[in-house]
């Protein structure tokens, strides 16, 4: 009987050691089903991210050409502004160096 206890007690204890490897795999198992499953999600919210990321930036871009256009219209404008004010200066002085001429010509002819 003692013997049998004895055998029973290491069954018992192979048993339980079985058991315990058993727990070892399965918990490693779910730590790499768990792993697996946590990449999968952090790649999706990533790609997301990513595209989220990728429209902003687009949308930037457009709001920041439409700008720029903006700004270079305002430019162009303001250049051809300049321009006709100084042709008009240019203008002005003509007729007054001309009309000083002629002032100086007539004066001297009646002179």
């Amino acid at each position: 009987m003692a013997y049998s206890a004895l055998m029973s007690v290491k069954a018992a204890e192979a048993e339980a050691q079985e058991i315990v490897a058993q727990a070892r795999r399965d918990a490693a198992r779910m730590v790499r089903e768990a792993t697996e499953q946590s990449k999968a999600i952090i790649d999706k919210y990533q790609a997301e991210a990513t595209a989220a990321a990728a429209e902003y930036r687009k949308a930037i871009r457009a709001q920041a050409e439409a700008e720029a256009e903006r700004i270079r219209s305002e430019a162009v404008a303001k250049v051809r502004e300049l321009r006709m004010v100084d042709q008009g200066r240019k203008d002005a002085v003509l007729r007054f160096v001309a009309e000083g001429i002629v002032k100086r010509y007539v004066l001297s002819s009646n002179g």
